[in-house]
């Protein structure tokens, strides 16, 4: 049961949830639920990086370590990710880690909605790259695992 859990918890999407509680507060049910999951502790809560400009993918010749190469955050991605944090912050939902991958739209989502961000390889995109999958997953089913409940 526990691992059964956990894994549909990595799977969990948080942004259709989150996202509809910050846009009309008369769902009052759906956010209880969601914030009295959070607060029991022992869950991964999986984020997908806030509204960025136009466009799909980075362009080419894109660097990870240069933001100035990326597609990035727009403005009302950055308002989004605020609101996330303000909406954790108001429910007393203080994560205990937030890991990101290292492209800057990620980073900066959760800077902007948690703070103190720690950029994680297992998190990158792996498009295109089998064994970076098959790692990467393993390090995600890994990291679950250590999660108590």
């Amino acid at each position: 049961m526990r691992a059964m859990q956990r894994r549909d918890l990595l799977r969990l999407a948080a942004a259709p949830l989150v996202g509809p509680v910050l846009a009309r507060s008369t769902m009052a049910a759906p956010a209880d639920a969601l914030v009295e999951r959070l607060r029991a502790g022992g869950v991964v809560l999986l984020l997908r990086h806030a509204t960025t400009d136009p466009g799909v993918g980075d362009p080419p010749g894109f660097r990870l370590d240069d933001c100035g190469t990326q597609r990035n955050l727009s403005d009302p991605g950055r308002q989004l990710a605020q609101r996330i944090g303000a909406w954790s912050r108001t429910h007393g939902l203080v994560p205990a880690r937030v890991r990101s991958s290292a492209w800057c739209r990620c980073v900066d989502t959760g800077r902007l909605a948690f703070g103190n961000v720690e950029p994680w390889p297992a998190l990158n995109s792996f498009f295109g790259e089998d064994a970076a999958r098959q790692r990467q997953t393993a390090a995600l089913a890994n990291a679950s695992a250590t999660i108590p409940v």
